[in-house]
């Protein structure tokens, strides 16, 4: 009767352990993402600066991944009006193209890019939703006339 419980005792420790392995590795994926999130330096300040609206693009999905891995260590990267014409169908029209960090926790939620008149840079997404679910890093293609001083990255879910 010892060893049957003993062996029971195993078992559901070893389940125990197979859970949170998995919990654990999702999680490493999903902190990744949230090693991209910094808005908290923005929120104490957020009122005192103007903003305006940026128009944007999204990186192409077969590009989205070569993008991310150039994103590790630097919130955005310069693009040549060639790279930037073929990753956005457009012309750039101002004097840089660049890819930014953003992070998204489902398709079909909203971005707000919008520059400060300090050229701080806030990207913003917005989904509908009713329980957080894997946040994922992406790309979004933006043109600019000065190069940011801070990106500030964020997410929100409204029920």
């Amino acid at each position: 009767m010892f060893l049957s419980f003993f062996f029971k005792s195993i078992s559901i420790f070893c389940i125990v352990i197979l859970l949170a392995c998995c919990i654990r590795n999702s999680q490493e994926n999903d902190d990744s993402a949230r090693l991209w999130l910094n808005y908290d330096k923005l929120l104490d300040r957020w009122d005192m600066l103007d903003w305006e609206d940026v128009a944007y693009s999204t990186i192409p999905d077969d590009r989205e991944i070569e993008y991310i891995d150039l994103l590790e260590n630097v919130s955005f990267v310069e693009l040549d009006k060639d790279e930037y014409y073929n990753l956005t169908g457009k012309i750039l029209e101002k004097k840089y193209g660049i890819a930014i960090r953003a992070v998204y926790i489902q398709k079909g939620g909203n971005f707000d890019v919008a520059k400060s008149n300090e050229n701080e840079y806030y990207v913003g997404y917005s989904v509908l939703g009713s329980r957080a679910s894997k946040l994922n890093k992406t790309v979004l293609i933006i043109d600019v006339d000065e190069l940011p001083i801070e990106l500030f990255v964020e997410y929100s879910i409204a029920k």
